[in-house]
């Protein structure tokens, strides 16, 4: 509708400028609306299904043998049933709404595209596949950078756990600086992983905005093109 609001604009055309502009308003609001709806459903699916995983896995850490608990320290059990947690259902109150949201979006553009010009259409898809494969890329080398660093968090608050439980030995044998720089030890190790991650995250968003403005700086080149020629069925606005 912004297109043919400026087009309306561009022709003079008072009445059809009115017309589009108040259906722009209704579809806006409506589209704020239906935002605000979809994320509060997501907001409360996700702290279900927070709930619902922490109970299950705290049942099924508890009937277990008494071995797993001699292998497996208290401070990275209870760190499971935290970060790891935190970790699963984070993506279903953020990136699946975004997704599905973008999904759609991405099939009414693509339709609305190839009805105005499929040549500009298939200009911007040029850019489709590199952005792919680089952001593929990256999210495979990130989930094992993810997963080691939530390992180094779960051994910090085993560390944590166990000192803070044992805190009178601790100070009767004057290890306070010893157990500080335990804990210490594996948070820096994951802040130096997390800091990689970010630095590679960073870089492949910059590659990715190189792409798109790259495409759109092209489109606009042709579509300029196409429509300074007559004939072309394309207007300012479109």
């Amino acid at each position: 509708f912004q297109g043919a609001i400026i087009d309306a604009v561009y022709q003079r055309d008072r009445r059809q400028f009115r017309r589009r502009l108040l259906l722009y308003l209704a579809f806006s609001i409506g589209a704020a609306v239906t935002s605000s709806l979809r994320a509060m459903c997501f907001q409360i699916t996700g702290r279900r299904l927070s709930c619902t995983l922490r109970n299950a896995l705290f049942a099924a850490i508890v009937r277990q043998d008494v071995a797993f608990f001699d292998n497996n320290a208290t401070g990275t059990l209870t760190s499971r049933l935290t970060q790891d947690i935190n970790q699963m259902s984070m993506p279903l109150t953020t990136l699946v709404g975004t997704l599905l949201s973008a999904v759609i979006q991405l099939c009414g553009s693509v339709a609305m595209a190839f009805y105005t010009s499929w040549r500009l259409s298939m200009l911007a898809f040029t850019t489709l596949g590199p952005v792919i494969f680089i952001t593929n890329s990256y999210a495979t080398w990130s989930k094992e950078q993810n997963r080691r660093i939530l390992s180094l968090l779960g051994e910090a608050n085993s560390v944590a756990t166990e000192s803070l439980g044992n805190i009178r030995t601790v100070k009767a044998m004057g290890a306070d600086a010893d157990e500080i720089a335990r804990y210490e030890t594996h948070t820096t190790a994951a802040r130096d992983r997390g800091v990689v991650d970010a630095a590679l995250s960073a870089s492949t968003q910059l590659v990715n905005n190189f792409l798109d403005r790259g495409a759109g700086w092209l489109i606009l080149f042709y579509g300029g093109v196409l429509a300074m020629r007559d004939g072309s069925g394309l207007s300012a606005g479109r």
